[in-house]
């Protein structure tokens, strides 16, 4: 990395910083972190909840679970007064703990499979540019192929961190993610993807009938707003039992979205 020769911060160094802190094998902080949470499950349970599912929890430190992410200095009270990650460093930290957790805990079927799908070559352009269009058309591939009994509950669970999973080796060694936290009928949970000098934003959530997707679509318009983007991407987790594994891109007031059912 380019030493600076002045005091001054720009956005790009902030950036830098936080992917540094990211990287570091042996931060002893972020060990004792890992550890605290398999040590101890329903705490465990609990992060995975706030970071992957949005879930709206009372701050209650008479809660044990909630108590011990206190003390090990994992939550922070939000404006709303909820429970909420202390920072963002640790909340993108602890997300790709999970994240490759989940990986090493997969079936070795699973692992094979996803293989097959997720080959980084087939996504990238000779621009650099990642093709999400039909990253989401794969992810829909390999989670139709899986849509079973027996693993309904798993997917269902832990569906959004298995797309995180399924992008990993995509954007590895040129870019990351970070996951934004929404508020909403939903629980939309909006996935900026840097890849090279290019962003994308895929907001990934559970449909809960048409009204609120409607009332989403208006949310997610205003959020490519404050991100400046004309195109977005939309992957809607639909565990109804007559579902359908549909496709389209939406026209949503000037910009474009490409919305995937699962």
């Amino acid at each position: 990395m380019t030493k600076k020769n002045t005091l001054s911060w720009t956005d790009d160094d902030l950036d830098n910083a936080a992917q540094m802190l990211m990287k570091e094998p042996d931060n002893v902080n972020f060990t004792s972190m890992f550890i605290n949470l398999e040590h101890n499950p329903d705490l465990y349970a609990l992060v995975n909840q706030l970071i992957f599912d949005n879930a709206e929890i009372d701050y209650d430190p008479s809660v044990p679970a909630v108590n011990l992410g206190i003390l090990y200095g994992l939550f922070a009270q939000n404006i709303k007064g909820r429970l909420a990650i202390h920072n963002r460093i640790y909340r993108e930290r602890i997300a790709n703990y999970m994240i490759v957790s989940m990986q090493v805990k997969a079936s070795d079927e699973m692992r094979h499979k996803m293989t097959r799908y997720n080959f980084r070559g087939q996504f990238v352009g000779d621009d650099n540019s990642l093709d999400m269009t039909q990253v989401l058309v794969k992810f829909q591939s390999f989670m139709r192929e899986h849509n079973s009994v027996k693993n309904r509950e798993f997917l269902e669970k832990d569906g959004r961190m298995l797309f995180m999973a399924f992008m990993k080796p995509i954007i590895n060694g040129a870019g990351y993610d970070f996951k934004e936290p929404q508020i909403s009928d939903e629980q939309r949970l909006d996935v900026v993807i840097t890849f090279y000098q290019y962003r994308y934003l895929a907001e990934l959530k559970i449909w809960h009938g048409e009204v609120a997707h409607q009332k989403g679509l208006v949310q997610l318009s205003n959020y490519m707003d404050d991100l400046g983007m004309t195109e977005g991407f939309l992957l809607i987790f639909n565990f109804n039992k007559k579902k359908t594994w549909k496709t389209e891109w939406i026209e949503l007031e000037g910009k474009k979205v490409f919305a995937v059912w699962i």
